[in-house]
């Protein structure tokens, strides 16, 4: 539960710290962007090793510069999966911004690519909407 408390805490920094953080280069949020030697994927099924050495799930749903927004998966797995399916997994958290130095440090590995459904990209469509400027 504390874990839970944290990282809802952590997601509301995220998302105080994104507010106006829109892509300056151009690109299309839901295009991949690359960061020094991290070429993230919209779509990617990433892996990254807890503490207890359990792997757990993130997919990429946008890009923006400085941020990555994530949905998250309760499933957990002793030993690295080398393929996954976004529907065989249970949701933890729709959408979740996260700072893109934070996602890197995770240590996360891509797995899969898969499409964003527009089903998927709900959380973040009220993220963008409720972080605009009005």
């Amino acid at each position: 539960m504390k874990s839970l408390v944290a990282l809802a805490f952590s997601c509301l920094l995220f998302f105080a710290y994104s507010c106006g953080n829109k892509a300056s280069d151009g690109r299309s949020n839901f295009e991949s962007v690359a960061t020094g030697n991290a070429d993230l994927k919209v779509g990617g099924l990433y892996v990254s090793k807890n503490k207890n050495g359990e792997y757990g799930v993130t997919k990429i749903l946008a890009l923006e510069k400085k941020v990555v927004h994530v949905r998250m998966y309760t499933d957990k797995f002793d030993t690295k999966p080398t393929k996954l399916n976004s529907k065989n997994l249970s949701m933890m958290i729709g959408h979740a911004p996260m700072a893109r130095e934070g996602f890197l440090n995770s240590n996360a590995e891509l797995v899969a690519i898969e499409k964003v459904s527009e089903d998927e990209l709900e959380g973040y469509n009220y993220f963008i909407k409720a972080s605009s400027p009005k």
